[in-house]
């Protein structure tokens, strides 16, 4: 079925306009289509802006998809997710079915015509749930490759007696008690000086796992522009930070997007007790699921949540790259073309 009466929009910047908020409040989008995402990887990302495609019926905003560009000189990358997140993909709830198709359609055209176009060195798009099988026939088709990305969560909906009791393992219930016994005490804060803090701690865990840290000026900026949907959770010993979480609530899921602790710290365990304060405080704040994300390749990461008792599902990550792209990635690693 096609749209006569449907335009596709695709506008730039750091914010959504108002159409777009309220389909994503009636789509009970998650963080990933929330203005002080894209603001704040804007304000805090070099070369980058926003893209936000809506689709829109007799007057009506009834899809949207959101990207960021990063832009350096005439070539550009798509990412529809950053650092793990996945994206957004809203469709009106009242679409009958083949509305919601050719509404889907609209979008991913747009998206696949912005990832086609000459100077698109690559374009990468992670999706779960529902979405994640609508998109795989017209992703494929346009040249993507798909890698599943395994991610570990808690499901919530019976509540934390039931997570802590059927899910959470006896290890791991034996080190939070061990540690709660031994002076350490969690708490909540959206204050953003706990990055200050935090970031020693932050900066030399990036150091052993090789990888680039998130800004500090992100970080500080997400608590300070999230009202009170982003929460750092933490654990302290006499006063001393020992670890945090940076949380991202949205949708029915606390997401724990960044976090580290402290080494040389034998006779405790802050990881576990901080996914204690996280499952606490996503409980409290009447989530369905609290998703702990990937592990980046780092696979003490990935026993480390398998050995808590989380679950798994598999995240579906689609890339394409150009052969400008590939070439240029070749270079930066040595390779050749």
């Amino acid at each position: 079925m096609t749209l006569p009466a449907a335009i596709v929009h695709v506008g730039r910047g750091d914010r959504p306009g108002p159409d777009w908020q309220r389909l994503h409040a009636l789509c009970n989008g998650g963080f990933a289509g929330a203005g002080a995402w894209t603001a704040n990887l804007c304000a805090h990302l070099p070369h980058r802006t926003g893209v936000w495609v809506a689709v829109v019926d007799a007057g009506e905003t009834v899809g949207g998809l959101a990207w960021i560009e990063n832009v350096r000189g005439p070539l550009r990358t798509l990412e529809a997710h950053h650092a793990g997140l996945p994206c957004d993909v809203l469709l009106h709830p009242h679409l009958d079915p083949d509305r919601r198709r050719s509404v889907l359609a609209a979008l991913l055209g747009a998206w696949t015509h912005a990832a086609r176009a000459p100077l698109t060195l690559a374009a990468t798009l992670h999706v779960e749930g529902p979405a994640a099988d609508d998109v795989a026939a017209p992703l494929a088709g346009a040249g993507f490759l798909r890698t599943e990305v395994p991610v570990a969560y808690f499901p919530l909906e019976q509540g934390l007696e039931h997570v802590e009791s059927h899910l959470l393992k006896k290890n791991r219930r034996n080190e939070r008690n061990r540690s709660l016994r031994r002076g350490c005490t969690t708490g909540v804060t959206s204050d953003p000086a706990v990055i200050d803090e935090f970031l020693p701690i932050y900066v030399a865990a990036t150091r052993r796992w090789g990888t680039r840290p998130i800004p500090a000026g992100l970080l500080r900026g997400l608590l300070a522009d999230g009202e009170g949907r982003v929460f750092c959770t933490t654990v302290r010993r006499d006063g001393a930070l020992l670890g945090a979480h940076l949380c991202l609530q949205a949708a029915g899921t606390v997401t724990v997007w960044v976090g580290a602790t402290a080494e040389g710290l034998d006779d405790v365990s802050p990881a576990t007790l901080l996914i204690w304060a996280d499952l606490e405080e996503a409980c409290r704040r009447g989530a369905a699921c609290l998703d702990l994300g990937g592990h980046g390749g780092q696979q003490g990461v990935a026993q480390f949540k398998e050995l808590l008792g989380a679950l798994t599902l598999e995240r579906a990550m689609w890339r394409r790259t150009s052969r400008l792209g590939a070439a240029a990635l070749a270079l930066r690693r040595g390779g050749r073309a």
